[in-house]
Protein backbone atom coordinates (compact mmCIF):
# COMPACT_ATOMS: atom_id res chain seq x y z
CA UNK A 1 0.00 0.00 0.00
CA UNK A 2 1.46 3.41 -1.41
CA UNK A 3 2.62 5.67 1.61
CA UNK A 4 1.90 9.08 1.68
CA UNK A 5 4.87 11.35 0.49
CA UNK A 6 4.41 13.36 3.33
CA UNK A 7 4.74 9.91 5.61
CA UNK A 8 7.65 8.82 3.27
CA UNK A 9 9.21 12.30 3.97
CA UNK A 10 9.46 11.67 7.58
CA UNK A 11 10.21 7.96 7.44
CA UNK A 12 13.47 9.21 6.11
CA UNK A 13 14.23 11.73 8.16
CA UNK A 14 13.47 9.51 11.37
CA UNK A 15 15.86 6.84 9.40
CA UNK A 16 18.79 8.91 9.02
CA UNK A 17 18.64 9.43 4.63
CA UNK A 18 21.86 10.77 3.11
CA UNK A 19 21.97 14.75 2.24
CA UNK A 20 19.62 15.46 -1.34
CA UNK A 21 21.59 14.40 -3.65
CA UNK A 22 23.66 11.84 -2.60
CA UNK A 23 21.88 8.80 -2.94
CA UNK A 24 21.98 6.34 0.90
CA UNK A 25 22.96 2.99 1.01
CA UNK A 26 19.83 0.89 1.20
CA UNK A 27 18.69 -2.63 1.21
CA UNK A 28 15.60 -2.32 -1.89
CA UNK A 29 12.87 -4.71 -2.16
CA UNK A 30 10.73 -4.87 -5.61
CA UNK A 31 8.37 -6.19 -6.31
CA UNK A 32 9.28 -9.07 -3.97
CA UNK A 33 7.65 -12.64 -4.40
CA UNK A 34 7.93 -16.17 -2.98
CA UNK A 35 6.18 -19.59 -2.90
CA UNK A 36 6.25 -22.69 -1.22
CA UNK A 37 4.85 -25.35 -3.55
CA UNK A 38 2.07 -23.95 -5.05
CA UNK A 39 1.31 -21.89 -1.82
CA UNK A 40 2.06 -17.93 -2.30
CA UNK A 41 4.02 -16.66 0.69
CA UNK A 42 4.95 -13.71 -0.84
CA UNK A 43 3.82 -11.09 -3.88
CA UNK A 44 4.41 -7.81 -4.96
CA UNK A 45 6.25 -6.43 -1.91
CA UNK A 46 7.93 -3.10 -1.78
CA UNK A 47 9.87 -1.13 0.45
CA UNK A 48 12.99 0.04 1.14
CA UNK A 49 15.47 0.13 4.19
CA UNK A 50 17.91 2.57 4.86
CA UNK A 51 21.50 1.75 5.92
CA UNK A 52 21.54 2.19 10.03
CA UNK A 53 17.94 2.23 10.10
CA UNK A 54 16.27 -0.90 11.91
CA UNK A 55 13.15 -2.51 10.79
CA UNK A 56 10.77 -4.82 12.78
CA UNK A 57 8.57 -7.50 10.68
CA UNK A 58 5.41 -8.66 12.24
CA UNK A 59 2.49 -10.88 11.04
CA UNK A 60 0.64 -14.08 11.93
CA UNK A 61 1.58 -17.43 11.45
CA UNK A 62 2.07 -17.86 7.58
CA UNK A 63 2.24 -14.26 6.14
CA UNK A 64 5.96 -14.77 5.19
CA UNK A 65 8.01 -12.85 8.31
CA UNK A 66 11.08 -15.46 8.19
CA UNK A 67 10.68 -16.53 4.77
CA UNK A 68 11.48 -12.54 4.26
CA UNK A 69 14.26 -11.88 6.24
CA UNK A 70 15.85 -15.51 4.40
CA UNK A 71 15.56 -14.11 1.35
CA UNK A 72 17.07 -10.77 2.64
CA UNK A 73 19.77 -12.84 4.22
CA UNK A 74 20.69 -14.56 0.61
CA UNK A 75 19.55 -17.96 2.32
CA UNK A 76 16.30 -18.06 -0.38
CA UNK A 77 16.17 -16.73 -3.63
CA UNK A 78 13.10 -14.99 -4.83
CA UNK A 79 10.52 -16.43 -7.50
CA UNK A 80 9.85 -12.85 -8.78
CA UNK A 81 11.14 -9.50 -8.36
CA UNK A 82 14.31 -8.24 -6.94
CA UNK A 83 15.99 -7.54 -3.57
CA UNK A 84 19.28 -5.67 -3.52
CA UNK A 85 21.92 -4.82 -0.96
CA UNK A 86 24.05 -2.27 -1.00
CA UNK A 87 27.36 -3.08 -0.59
CA UNK A 88 28.13 -0.85 2.54
CA UNK A 89 25.53 -2.53 4.05
CA UNK A 90 27.52 -6.15 4.05
CA UNK A 91 28.53 -8.40 5.79
CA UNK A 92 24.90 -9.47 7.44
CA UNK A 93 24.55 -11.93 10.38
CA UNK A 94 21.82 -13.80 11.30
CA UNK A 95 20.72 -14.66 15.06
CA UNK A 96 18.04 -17.11 14.90
CA UNK A 97 15.36 -18.41 17.15
CA UNK A 98 17.49 -20.75 18.57
CA UNK A 99 20.91 -19.58 19.85
CA UNK A 100 22.41 -21.77 17.52
CA UNK A 101 25.57 -22.26 19.42
CA UNK A 102 27.68 -25.26 19.23
CA UNK A 103 27.27 -27.41 22.15
CA UNK A 104 30.80 -29.14 21.87
CA UNK A 105 32.43 -25.91 22.25
CA UNK A 106 32.56 -23.71 24.72
CA UNK A 107 30.82 -19.93 24.98
CA UNK A 108 34.27 -18.42 23.81
CA UNK A 109 34.79 -21.06 20.81
CA UNK A 110 31.51 -20.14 19.69
CA UNK A 111 32.41 -16.69 20.07
CA UNK A 112 35.46 -16.63 18.71
CA UNK A 113 33.64 -18.31 15.53
CA UNK A 114 32.33 -15.17 14.79
CA UNK A 115 35.46 -13.72 13.26
CA UNK A 116 37.70 -17.11 13.09
CA UNK A 117 40.08 -16.26 16.03
CA UNK A 118 41.18 -18.57 18.98
CA UNK A 119 39.07 -18.68 22.10
CA UNK A 120 41.91 -16.65 23.70
CA UNK A 121 41.89 -13.92 21.67
CA UNK A 122 41.98 -10.61 24.00
CA UNK A 123 39.32 -9.23 21.62
CA UNK A 124 36.96 -12.33 22.20
CA UNK A 125 36.94 -11.75 25.70
CA UNK A 126 36.51 -8.00 25.60
CA UNK A 127 33.44 -8.35 23.73
CA UNK A 128 32.22 -11.38 25.96
CA UNK A 129 32.84 -9.06 28.89
CA UNK A 130 30.47 -5.74 27.22
CA UNK A 131 27.98 -8.22 26.77
CA UNK A 132 27.83 -9.21 31.02
CA UNK A 133 29.29 -12.84 30.22
CA UNK A 134 32.97 -12.36 30.48
CA UNK A 135 33.36 -14.74 33.53
CA UNK A 136 31.28 -18.04 31.44
CA UNK A 137 34.11 -18.19 28.94
CA UNK A 138 35.00 -21.90 29.79
CA UNK A 139 31.38 -23.10 29.92
CA UNK A 140 29.33 -24.66 27.28
CA UNK A 141 26.01 -23.71 26.58
CA UNK A 142 24.18 -26.23 28.20
CA UNK A 143 25.79 -25.11 31.61
CA UNK A 144 24.37 -21.31 30.63
CA UNK A 145 20.99 -20.10 30.93
CA UNK A 146 19.08 -18.94 27.74
CA UNK A 147 19.32 -15.24 28.09
CA UNK A 148 23.41 -16.18 28.62
CA UNK A 149 23.14 -18.59 25.66
CA UNK A 150 21.65 -15.10 23.78
CA UNK A 151 24.39 -13.42 24.64
CA UNK A 152 26.91 -15.51 23.57
CA UNK A 153 24.97 -15.59 20.03
CA UNK A 154 25.27 -11.88 19.99
CA UNK A 155 28.54 -12.10 20.83
CA UNK A 156 29.78 -14.49 18.09
CA UNK A 157 27.24 -12.33 15.68
CA UNK A 158 28.98 -9.15 16.58
CA UNK A 159 32.68 -10.40 16.45
CA UNK A 160 32.14 -10.63 12.58
CA UNK A 161 31.55 -6.20 12.52
CA UNK A 162 28.55 -6.49 10.58
CA UNK A 163 26.33 -3.62 9.04
CA UNK A 164 23.54 -5.72 8.80
CA UNK A 165 22.29 -7.65 11.91
CA UNK A 166 19.04 -10.13 11.19
CA UNK A 167 17.17 -11.35 14.44
CA UNK A 168 14.77 -14.31 13.60
CA UNK A 169 12.57 -14.21 16.86
CA UNK A 170 15.45 -13.72 18.83
CA UNK A 171 14.24 -13.33 22.07
CA UNK A 172 11.13 -15.95 21.48
CA UNK A 173 13.06 -18.74 24.15
CA UNK A 174 13.59 -16.67 26.83
CA UNK A 175 11.35 -15.19 30.34
CA UNK A 176 10.26 -11.82 30.18
CA UNK A 177 12.77 -9.99 32.15
CA UNK A 178 15.78 -11.50 30.30
CA UNK A 179 13.98 -11.06 27.19
CA UNK A 180 13.53 -7.07 27.57
CA UNK A 181 16.83 -7.30 28.51
CA UNK A 182 17.62 -8.98 25.39
CA UNK A 183 16.29 -6.19 23.64
CA UNK A 184 17.26 -3.76 25.26
CA UNK A 185 21.71 -5.26 24.49
CA UNK A 186 19.98 -5.23 20.91
CA UNK A 187 18.77 -1.37 20.98
CA UNK A 188 22.14 -0.45 22.43
CA UNK A 189 24.67 -2.33 20.13
CA UNK A 190 22.27 -0.91 17.29
CA UNK A 191 22.96 2.84 18.09
CA UNK A 192 26.36 2.71 19.43
CA UNK A 193 27.63 0.53 15.95
CA UNK A 194 25.41 2.11 13.66
CA UNK A 195 24.42 -0.88 11.77
CA UNK A 196 21.26 -1.85 10.03
CA UNK A 197 18.99 -4.19 12.56
CA UNK A 198 15.77 -6.30 10.63
CA UNK A 199 14.33 -8.32 13.17
CA UNK A 200 11.19 -10.76 13.03
CA UNK A 201 8.76 -11.00 16.02
CA UNK A 202 5.55 -11.98 17.41
CA UNK A 203 6.10 -9.59 20.20
CA UNK A 204 4.03 -6.00 19.36
CA UNK A 205 5.72 -4.64 22.51
CA UNK A 206 9.32 -5.67 21.01
CA UNK A 207 8.45 -4.29 17.19
CA UNK A 208 7.07 -0.87 19.07
CA UNK A 209 10.88 -0.91 20.85
CA UNK A 210 12.93 -1.77 18.57
CA UNK A 211 11.89 -0.85 14.71
CA UNK A 212 12.54 2.68 13.36
CA UNK A 213 10.11 1.13 11.18
CA UNK A 214 7.50 -1.78 11.33
CA UNK A 215 6.29 -4.20 8.75
CA UNK A 216 2.89 -5.05 9.11
CA UNK A 217 2.40 -8.55 7.06
CA UNK A 218 -0.62 -9.93 6.39
CA UNK A 219 -2.01 -12.56 3.93
CA UNK A 220 -0.75 -10.68 0.79
CA UNK A 221 -1.16 -6.92 2.38
CA UNK A 222 1.48 -5.27 4.07
CA UNK A 223 1.69 -1.73 5.46
CA UNK A 224 4.63 0.21 7.00
CA UNK A 225 4.38 2.04 10.05
CA UNK A 226 7.60 4.93 10.97
CA UNK A 227 8.69 4.85 14.81
CA UNK A 228 10.49 7.51 16.07
CA UNK A 229 10.99 6.24 19.47
CA UNK A 230 14.50 3.84 18.89
CA UNK A 231 16.51 6.41 17.20
CA UNK A 232 15.37 9.41 20.05
CA UNK A 233 15.61 6.89 23.44
CA UNK A 234 18.78 5.92 25.07
CA UNK A 235 17.33 2.61 25.85
CA UNK A 236 14.43 0.61 26.05
CA UNK A 237 13.23 1.35 29.22
CA UNK A 238 12.84 4.96 28.00
CA UNK A 239 10.78 3.70 25.26
CA UNK A 240 8.49 1.89 27.14
CA UNK A 241 7.86 4.70 29.61
CA UNK A 242 7.15 6.85 27.00
CA UNK A 243 3.16 7.21 26.58
CA UNK A 244 3.62 6.91 22.20
CA UNK A 245 4.89 3.63 22.82
CA UNK A 246 1.83 2.48 24.05
CA UNK A 247 -0.21 4.45 21.76
CA UNK A 248 1.38 2.53 19.05
CA UNK A 249 1.88 -1.41 20.62
CA UNK A 250 -2.67 -0.53 20.49
CA UNK A 251 -2.26 0.71 16.60
CA UNK A 252 -0.28 -2.30 15.83
CA UNK A 253 -1.87 -4.96 18.11
CA UNK A 254 -5.47 -3.28 16.09
CA UNK A 255 -4.27 -3.86 13.03
CA UNK A 256 -2.78 -7.32 13.77
CA UNK A 257 -6.69 -8.40 14.86
CA UNK A 258 -8.33 -6.54 11.36
CA UNK A 259 -5.35 -9.29 9.72
CA UNK A 260 -7.78 -11.96 8.04
CA UNK A 261 -6.65 -15.06 5.97
CA UNK A 262 -9.36 -14.31 3.48
CA UNK A 263 -6.88 -11.65 2.34
CA UNK A 264 -4.60 -14.37 0.90
CA UNK A 265 -4.12 -14.28 -2.86
CA UNK A 266 -4.38 -9.99 -2.55
CA UNK A 267 -1.52 -8.29 -3.90
CA UNK A 268 1.64 -7.33 -1.85
CA UNK A 269 1.46 -3.52 -2.04
CA UNK A 270 4.42 -0.81 -1.94
CA UNK A 271 5.22 0.13 1.47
Amino acid sequence: MPASKAAAAAAAAALGKAAPGKAAPELAVEGLGFSWGEHRVLDGLSFNVPKGSSLAIVGPSGTGKTTLLHLIGGLLKPAAGSLSLDPAMAPLALMPQSHGLLPWKTLAGNVALGAGLSPRDPGVAAMMARLGIGGLARRYPHQVSGGQAQRAALARALMGKPQTLLLDEATSQVDALTRESIQDLFHGAWRELGMTMILVTHSIEEAACLGSSILVLGYGTAELISNPLPASAPSTAAIRANPAWLALCTRLRERLAAVRPDEAGGKGRAV
